[in-house]
């Protein structure tokens, strides 16, 4: 099941993050590039022959324009995910149907309320969910198998932070322990070694993030799907909390701290370690201001993160979207200058759905947020002007993630793009990795 806010299949996150209904394009043979775009149903869409002509499903469709945007590995998991998640008239008694869904989904019993529907409907499931104390090990999952974690809603800017407990947000990829197997949010299995599993506690019920260090989100999912020894040894779960219990947060923290084999480590110790293999609970800090969150901001970001995380204080788990946990982001500046516009689908129709727009290092992306209804009659901004847009990061492509318009820049004449953190991040990587070298030309920025 495709995760609705990181795209996350299988426990693997697309290589560009996009949002429902954000577009982008590449090359094609034809005269107009074509068009890789994310649809409201939960699968990618490419205007090329080959995905269009491809027989089957449109969620179980891929092409190579859709490979190179979001990765082959990540395709490969989506279309599996969408081939075992289609709805199948049952031809089965109900007493068979009911004991292979048991066979399916272990944690429903008889008494679990089944959803009811005609057999005209091809009795197609409802996804229920059950609270997390109805099953003694394995928490709450709907019929897809999915576990249901805490989940944050954006801080709202006007907020006062004082008070919240704050925490770095990981670029790592999430996992539930259940005290005996881990699990992702999707429902899939992790497969750590029985060395991993004996460090953690038996008791526990530990939500959390497998992580090897900042920018290497890749890396890490890559490695978290192996089996071998080898590969965990440079893993490290880094945990956020402790489902199982009805304490407040500052009680389990204190437990976890107290319980966990390496006690709270911070990202940057665990980044310096020789080794990976940590099992340990994410510090948090009190915040005092709205300066001490934006300090503690620029200061994770200087360092490669990505972003922080808000707890609310004395909040219990809950297994939903939550306001007690927020994330906050930064946003970057930039301008670009529109080179097309396209049709819009849905409420748009018949009006101008995005523009293309041309950066300042040649890349190419669509706009499609932050247009009033007026300026999408208009078609406006129209082609040659020079716009201000903002986006949250660079992915490793070079393209920015989640990019809104936010008016015409008229007092510039060509595009400026934003200097990313992360990009100066991984250049210093890529230059500690290499070695000493001959000095370059300085490239202009």
């Amino acid at each position: 099941m495709l995760d609705e806010d990181s795209a996350e299949v299988a426990g693997i996150k697309p290589k560009v993050l996009l949002e429902v209904g954000e577009k982008r394009t590449a090359k094609g043979a034809a005269k107009d590039p074509y068009i890789q775009k994310r649809r409201a149903q939960g699968f990618y869409s490419c205007t090329c022959p080959s995905w269009r002509n491809s027989k089957g499903p449109e969620a179980e469709r891929t092409c190579s324009h859709l490979k190179s945007l979001l990765g082959e590995a990540y395709e490969a998991a989506r279309i599996e995910d969408a081939k075992n998640d289609k709805p199948v008239l049952s031809q089965q008694s109900p007493g068979n149907r009911k004991r292979k869904e048991r066979e399916e989904f272990p944690g429903l019993d008889d008494s679990f309320p089944h959803a009811e529907g005609s057999e005209q409907d091809g009795l197609r499931r409802e996804k229920r969910l059950q609270n997390w104390n109805e099953r003694n090990t394995n928490g709450p999952r709907g019929l897809n198998g999915g576990s249901e974690l805490l989940l944050a809603t954006k801080w709202p800017e006007d907020k006062d932070p004082s008070g919240y407990w704050i925490s770095e947000k990981l670029d790592g990829v999430r996992a539930w322990w259940d005290g005996s197997r881990m699990w992702a949010r999707s429902g899939r299995p992790w497969n750590p070694p029985e060395w991993f599993k004996q460090k953690l506690p038996q008791d526990m019920h530990l939500d959390g993030e497998l992580w090897i260090r900042r920018d290497a989100f890749d890396m890490t999912s890559g490695l978290c799907r192996r089996f071998d020894n080898e590969s965990w040894t440079q893993i490290n779960f880094m945990v956020f909390d402790y489902t199982n219990a009805s304490l407040l947060y500052e009680e389990r923290l204190k437990e976890l701290k107290r319980r966990l084999p390496d006690g709270e480590l911070s990202p940057d110790q665990v980044q310096s370690a020789s080794r990976g293999g940590h099992i340990c609970v994410l510090p948090a800090v009190k915040c005092e201001s709205r300066s001490h969150l934006h300090e503690l901001m620029f200061k994770v970001l200087d360092s490669g993160g990505e972003g922080l995380m808000l707890r609310q204080p004395r909040s219990k788990y809950e297994f939903k979207r939550s306001k007690t946990l927020y994330k906050y982001k930064h946003w970057y500046d930039a301008e670009g200058l529109v080179v097309g516009q396209e049709y819009g689908e849905g409420e748009h129709k018949g009006r101008m759905g995005a523009v293309v727009m041309e950066m300042e290092s040649g890349n190419r992306l669509t706009v499609g947020s932050g247009f009033t209804h007026a300026q999408r009659d208009a078609w406006q901004p129209s082609v040659g002007k020079i716009i201000r847009y903002r986006f949250q990061e660079l992915s490793h492509d070079g393209l920015p993630r989640f990019p809104i318009y936010e008016g015409v820049a008229t007092d510039k004449v060509r595009p400026r793009d934003a200097i990313v953190r992360s990009t100066q991040y991984r250049a210093a990587a890529s230059l500690s990795q290499a070695g000493p070298s001959t000095p370059t030309k300085r490239q202009r920025h």
